[in-house]
């Protein structure tokens, strides 16, 4: 499975990368912070927008994002709505406060969480780069979900024969001590990931891949997270080395769980 993804990886990259230089001239004259094409460019600190000429095309972009935000996902509105196929059935009694419960849950659970901040965001990278993406994941505490935007650049996607995305890739660094809360002691880590623990050097950088695919193995008579429609497979990016000077872990998951 690892082998069929790094040969799905390596197509993707070849046809995105006609558009790198594109989106490299929109960062320079327009969004110099959103735009991450190489893994080296996480915690960048210097200067990045001496080509900006004034903030005209910027303030154009924020203005965008906020009457996108405020038409289609109005915090203080309910921009959600549920129904069912038959619209006669939705307004009969249990059904009718079965769909409103959902619907407050729903926004209940982007008014607890990031997903506002996040949207935002989403919808101004649309407007200067054409595309964006927004992950929602699980969140173990009093947010039962997490928003997390994907920086343009960072991010790769395939679709089905409709057009629709169905597989999304990312790249990202995440530090040790991220790596130990998000998988713990469940988390097959590299040997060097392991010495990093044991050294208590929780701030050292890991790259790591996260790659969310149709899972082949779907069955939906089986709950489990091997068998979800969806698969989310996390794996180091090969920069593990392990203590006798070659790589390790480099065909098994970090972790794999499913959608």
């Amino acid at each position: 499975k690892r082998q069929r993804i790094a040969l799905t990886l390596s197509e993707l990259k070849v046809q995105r990368s006609g558009y790198q230089a594109h989106w490299g001239e929109i960062a320079d004259y327009l969004l110099p912070y959103r735009l991450r094409l190489n893994l080296s460019d996480y915690g960048r600190g210097y200067r990045m927008n001496t080509n900006l000429f004034n903030s005209v095309a910027t303030y154009a972009v924020e203005t965008y994002e906020s009457g996108v935000m405020y038409s289609a996902t109005d915090p203080s509105g309910e921009w959600v709505k549920f129904a069912t196929r038959d619209p006669d059935r939705a307004e009969f009694g249990p059904h009718r406060v079965w769909l409103d419960e959902a619907v407050d849950v729903v926004l209940g659970l982007a008014d607890d969480s990031n997903t506002y901040v996040s949207l935002a965001t989403l919808y101004g990278s649309e407007a200067g780069f054409g595309t964006a993406a927004m992950m929602v994941l699980p969140r173990n505490g009093p947010e039962a979900v997490h928003t997390e935007i994907l920086p343009t650049g960072s991010y790769w996607i395939a679709q089905e024969q409709y057009g629709d995305v169905h597989t999304v890739y990312r790249e990202f660094r995440m530090t040790v001590s991220q790596m130990y809360e998000r998988f713990g002691e469940k988390g097959h880590l590299s040997e060097h990931v392991q010495s990093l623990i044991d050294g208590s050097k929780w701030e050292e950088w890991i790259d790591v891949g996260h790659i969310v695919m149709p899972n082949r193995d779907y069955d939906g008579d089986r709950p489990s997270r091997a068998h979800k429609r969806y698969s989310s497979c996390w794996f180091e990016l090969g920069n593990a080395q392990s203590a006798h000077g070659y790589m390790d872990n480099v065909e098994q998951f970090i972790h794999e769980g499913g959608f």
